[in-house]
């Protein structure tokens, strides 16, 4: 889950997957973001010792920091409205970058936030079934996590320069 801040939005949902190992870009995407001085968070969902092993290894791997993660039993609706009320802020400043159409887009977007499809091959080059589900129109699709960082300054800039033209028209002349 990523969290940030930044002029005028206010955005959670970093959903790198950590599966048997995390995705070769996820290490240089936190370095990106932490650069930016955004607050992220991981999301993940299993068996609680499992996935804080894949966080653990995750932390080592740069270079011990200490990443805020959440760990769900299931990713649904309830269960990242959860995520998005203890992170303090509304559904609309919620997004969510996923692998998984069924359970890190769809429940997302249900609730209000923003998501952002990673397209990834599973390691067996083959899709479960339960994962063959179309991206929701609307949605926006990326291959990398560096596509997924570029969406996100985008967002940041569109959302700023609105901000800052409302101010300018509220000054006396």
């Amino acid at each position: 889950m990523l969290k940030f801040q930044k002029d005028n939005i206010r955005v959670t949902g970093f959903g790198v997957s950590l599966g048997l190992k995390s995705f070769l870009d996820a290490a240089a995407f936190i370095d990106r973001v932490e650069k930016t001085g955004i607050p992220f968070a991981i999301i993940t969902k299993g068996e609680l010792h499992h996935q804080q092993d894949k966080i653990a290894a995750l932390e080592e791997h740069l270079g011990g920091k200490k990443l805020k993660a959440f760990v769900l039993g299931d990713k649904t609706g309830d269960e990242y409205m959860k995520v998005v009320r203890a992170s303090g802020i509304v559904p609309e400043e919620f997004l969510m970058i996923g692998d998984s159409v069924v359970s890190d887009i769809n429940p997302v977007l249900k609730i209000g936030g923003q998501a952002i499809h990673l397209e990834r091959p599973s390691a067996d080059g083959v899709k479960w079934a339960f994962e063959k589900a179309q991206l929701p129109h609307g949605s926006k699709a990326v291959s990398s996590l560096t596509e997924a960082f570029m969406i996100i300054k985008e967002m940041t800039v569109q959302k700023a320069a609105p901000a800052k033209s409302a101010k300018r028209q509220r000054q006396p002349r």
